[in-house]
């Protein structure tokens, strides 16, 4: 997946840029991954209700968070793949 994301991205740079281009997309999958991991544990401890104590939490506490956690994950990727339908490529 990664080298594909990488050659995408280079595809249409100029060869003196793509050094820039290499690093911003890093950079932007660095970024992206740190936030998605903060926003689905954040869904995850809201869907459990919040429900934490000394002793951890319950078994049906965590499914409910990781239920949420995990329909977010379908949600935002729906969006993603509805939205990539959309995108215009270049036809050069």
């Amino acid at each position: 997946m990664l080298m594909t994301a990488t050659h995408a991205v280079l595809a249409g740079i100029p060869s003196q840029d793509s050094g820039i281009a290499a690093g911003l997309q890093n950079t932007a999958r660095q970024l992206g991954g740190a936030l998605g991991i903060a926003v689905l544990v954040t869904v995850a401890h809201i869907g459990a209700g919040g429900q934490t104590n000394e002793i951890g939490i319950t078994a049906a506490s965590q499914l409910a968070g990781y239920h949420a956690a995990f329909l977010a994950c379908g949600v935002i990727s729906g969006l993603s793949a509805l939205a990539s339908l959309f995108l215009q490529r270049n036809k050069d």
